[in-house]
């Protein structure tokens, strides 16, 4: 068991969750706890006094909790990546926090 604990939000909102990612096991597992009382007693001791981390989109998919962050997050439209998820702060083509003014994006996740 390789486990990696955190803390985190989302960008804009006040609600926290505990994210533990399994690398231990193939495949990889990530589970998110509204919670420190839904985490297995097992590992919660991994997860008291960690500090609270805001996560953007972007980042909230790379650790593969975009959708329970951000539902029904746009798509982009960039020609390079049309039809897939928008990678918000994480796209090379915009200013970090300029993300949501971009012209590339385009209605309801697909």
């Amino acid at each position: 068991m390789s486990l990696t604990c955190r803390r985190v939000k989302a960008q804009g909102a006040d609600k926290e969750y505990y994210w533990v990612q399994n690398s231990g096991v193939s495949p990889t597992t990530v589970d998110l706890y509204e919670t420190l009382e839904d985490v297995p007693k097992e590992i919660r001791h991994y997860c008291e006094n960690l500090d609270v981390i805001t996560v953007g989109p972007g980042m909230a998919d790379f650790m593969g909790i975009g959708d329970q962050l951000f539902p029904d997050f746009p798509i982009c439209g960039f020609p390079k990546f049309s039809n897939k998820r928008c990678y918000a702060e994480m796209c090379v083509y915009i200013v970090k926090d300029e993300w949501p003014m971009c012209p590339y994006l385009k209605g309801k996740e697909k």
